[in-house]
């Protein structure tokens, strides 16, 4: 008996997971040229035995591996007609190139049988989830990969997308990926219990010098033939791509589509709700559990009762953060009404797709009485920020929000959470998967990689009411390895992060593991993770570094050191940027075990330890985070003062970014009061003109805030008109934005409109003054003004701007009128 080759072992693995519906998963590890070749021979093999992977295929990753593959591709006359090498947008019969999320994103909803992953260059979490969730019961997912022993030490894209541009040559970089360690374990013992097949690239180009022979089953081991599909010319494959289409048919597509148990519950809540004049239902699933197809079975019943009741929606808005999203709702809709063009057409007339946004402003333009007869659908509701569907919820009174959990959108259990505890809603879930069989080992294993799987939790003694027991309550600083290395705890610690953090992505997992400089702080009671923070250091910048400069005039934003670039950008103080410091990236603490006093020590613990910090003095510790009134307390409490203030809306979380700051140097005590006061007297003119978007109760914060900073004796006169002039001096030479400026703008004015003498021209003095009259409406303001567009009004500003200096300057050198 002969031993079997590598495609031998493949081709009879594939036999199995198809029989089962199952998903195969194959490891090649190698060289990049090598994994190429070898899988250009695998496309050769797979073709050979007709099955249905012989199809349209993705290659995720390296465009130098796809590359590679077309060549040797055309030398094999497998793709006969391509010329040149393919991207997203180029011609192509059977294979497209996946070079970015962004790409990726597209195949949303689709569904395929054939992927290559190259992660010789880069191993994204979220990519790989993607690619996973598009397969198909007896589909293939090839992992190509460096060999293990080299894997680790690569410095891929990931390294180069965290590591920070600007830091100290006393903090070295890290050279091991403890995230590609972690998944190199958990590949061997998949394969080593035959979840996953593992093959060496040189082996199986060894075993494949003969594509007919090499694939031909080994003597004694006959292997039936796989699954045929029907002979066709495969669609072009990047035109499915852009048009969103799956790039082969799924299997069973030409039955018509019934509801499991599951769905059709989901649809009677619908229908239920429609009877209702107010109401929400949220829809939580896994991927691949027939999230959109069971929205589309709600519309089908939706407009087929159209009008049969007094309370029934006569308008159905579908809302989606994405268009890609969208097609996956429309497809389901498509196979429903199957044979029915016109009730097809008639169905899609009638639903209303539209983004966020635009459902917010569609609402705004109906009358009082349109939402009553709404019935407003969201689909990957995660992936929208809470304050957009905050808004959407007080719109529509009646909706429909569906998301996909633990997937590469976000959060969808954070989001499940939320909202599951809102009165008036009822939660359904799909738990049977429709896309592949159960117990997938493909599923499986991406579920342990990235820490999605459940795990028990111990409840809190609920006669304690806080920590002062002394050995209750244990606080330990781990590192990124012992984290790596210790798999219950990992898996608890970013299920923690994930309940707590809204939209919290698999990319988080390998930052948490692999981004550099990071300081990991754990709180843990009786075995179990209580709390979370997470810190990176920042700073720790040579004083002669020539991006200091740049950083300062606006001209570069290098990546890394988020907050200390703000502050030093902002104060026009490099000191923030050359001296260390720490920045808290994430705190977090189970939900059951809150307001017990555990962040509060969790910080304390941080500070203690922040006295030296690789070898250098922390001067100050920082935080970023969207900003919520009753967030204000905790880091006042903590010692921590308010020192920025973001005046754009964050797209993940849709709230503004707010910077806090607590001194732990004293010499670093006077910089960050200056920033405090200046916050809050600008504070005064933003309030009534900016923050739109904010609840009362936030605004009623920083309106506290403000007042009790400014009506401190002493302080107004700090910040004087010297700081304005300069403020206004970087406004005018573009280091400054507009936002930032106009309240130094509106004190400076103020003080010149009172000055006896005046070489200010008329016509400017009106232009300043409309500005802060409409400003941030731009679009008013440009037609005010008569200009095209923001940017033009802006420059138009800025040379106004100058004019005002000019003037003041002027004024200051002749000084004040003297009396007759």
């Amino acid at each position: 008996m002969t031993h079997a080759t590598p495609i031998q072992k493949l081709l009879l693995a594939l036999q199995q997971s198809s029989s089962q519906h199952h998903r195969q998963l194959l490891w090649l590890e190698g060289s990049q040229a090598q994994c190429a070749e070898a899988a250009s021979q695998l496309i050769v093999s797979l073709s050979l035995q007709n099955t249905q992977l012989a199809g349209a295929a993705y290659w995720v990753g390296g465009g130098a591996g796809f590359e590679q593959l077309l060549k040797r591709a055309r030398e094999l006359s497998m793709w006969p007609g391509i010329e040149q090498p393919l991207t997203l947008a180029g011609p192509g019969e059977n294979i497209a190139h996946i070079g970015s999320e962004r790409d990726a994103l597209r195949l949303l909803g689709t569904e395929t049988r054939l992927v290559f992953f190259d992660a010789h260059h880069d191993f994204d979490p979220n990519l790989f989830a993607i690619c996973a969730g598009t397969l198909v019961g007896s589909g293939l997912l090839v992992l190509l990969t460096p060999t293990p022993e080299d894997w680790p030490q690569n410095a891929d894209a990931f390294t180069q997308r965290t590591t920070p541009a600007l830091r100290s040559t006393t903090q070295p970089a890290m050279h091991t990926s403890f995230f590609i360690r972690r998944l190199l374990r958990q590949l061997q013992a998949a394969s080593a219990q035959r979840n996953v097949l593992e093959i060496q690239a040189h082996e199986f180009l060894a075993a494949a010098g003969n594509p007919v022979s090499a694939s031909t089953p080994p003597e004694r081991t006959p292997a039936p033939a796989l699954n045929h599909t029907p002979q066709h010319r495969p669609r072009n494959t990047q035109q499915q791509i852009a048009s969103g289409a799956s790039i082969d048919p799924p299997l069973n597509k030409s039955e018509p589509l019934r509801p499991n148990t599951a769905q059709a519950h989901f649809v009677n809540t619908v229908i239920k709700l429609c009877a209702q004049q107010a109401g929400s239902v949220v829809l939580v699933a896994e991927r691949g559990r027939g999230k959109s197809t069971a929205l589309a079975f709600a519309l089908q019943q939706i407009l087929a009762a159209l009008k049969q009741s007094r309370c029934w929606p006569e308008k159905i808005l579908l809302v989606t953060p994405h268009r890609h999203t969208t097609q996956a709702v429309l497809r389901a809709l498509d196979r429903l009404y199957a044979g029915n063009a016109s009730a097809l057409d008639a169905a899609k007339a009638a639903i209303k797709l539209l983004p966020p946004d635009a459902a917010l402003s569609y609402n705004m333009q109906q009358q009082r009485a349109a939402p009553q007869t709404t019935l407003l659908l969201v689909d990957e509701a995660a992936a929208i920020s809470l304050a957009v569907l905050a808004k959407l919820r007080a719109a529509y009174p009646r909706q429909v929000m569906a998301t996909t959990i633990a997937g590469y959108e976000g959060s969808g259990s954070g989001f499940a959470q939320r909202f599951a505890e809102l009165p008036g809603t009822t939660v359904c879930q799909l738990l049977q998967p429709i896309r592949w069989a159960p117990d997938d080992p493909l599923e499986s294993f991406c579920k342990t990689l990235m820490c999605a799987a459940p795990i028990a939790k111990n409840e809190p003694e609920r006669h304690s009411e806080s920590f002062s027991e002394a050995g209750k309550l244990v606080l330990s600083r781990l590192t990124q390895a012992e984290l790596a290395n210790d798999e219950q705890l990992l898996r608890s610690t970013f299920e923690l992060l994930t309940s707590a953090h809204y939209q919290t992505e698999p990319r988080d997992l390998r930052l948490l593991l692999d981004a550099p400089y990071m300081q990991i702080w754990l709180a843990r009671c009786n075995g179990s993770v209580v709390g979370a923070l997470m810190a990176i250091e920042e700073g720790g910048a040579a004083e002669d570094d020539p991006l200091l400069a740049d950083i300062l005039a606006a001209r570069r934003r290098p990546r890394g050191n988020l907050a200390a670039q703000r502050l030093a950008a902002l104060s026009n103080d490099r000191t923030w940027l050359c001296v260390s410091s720490l920045r808290i990236s994430r705190v977090a603490v189970a939900p059951e075990w809150r307001r017990r006093g555990i962040a509060s020590a969790l910080y304390s613990k941080l500070r203690q330890s922040a006295a030296t910090q690789n070898g250098r003095a922390c001067a100050y510790i920082s935080s970023s985070f969207a900003f919520r009134g009753d967030l204000m307390p905790f880091w006042q409490s903590q010692g921590a003062a308010p020192v920025a203030m973001g005046m754009r809306l964050d797209k993940a979380s849709g709230a503004r970014s707010m910077i806090v700051v607590d001194s732990v140097d004293v010499n670093m005590r006077a910089k960050q009061e200056a920033l405090t006061q200046q916050l809050a007297q600008d504070m005064q003119f933003w309030l009534p003109r900016f923050f739109a978007e904010l609840a009362e109760q936030d605004l009623a914060a920083l309106r506290a805030f403000s007042t009790s900073f400014c009506a401190q004796p002493g302080r107004n006169e700090a910040a004087g008109e010297s700081r304005d002039l300069a403020i206004l001096q970087r406004f005018a030479s573009s280091e400054l934005a507009a936002s930032i400026a106009l309240p130094a703008l509106a004190r400076s004015l103020g003080r010149f409109n009172a000055s006896a003498q005046t070489t200010l021209p008329v016509e400017v003095r009106a232009r300043l003054n409309a500005c802060l009259r409409i400003a941030p409406d731009w679009a008013s303001l440009a037609v005010e003004l008569a200009v095209a567009g923001r940017k033009a009004t802006q420059a138009l500003l800025r040379s106004d701007v100058r004019n005002l200096l000019e003037s003041y300057t002027k004024s200051a050198q002749t000084g004040p009128a003297q009396p007759d």
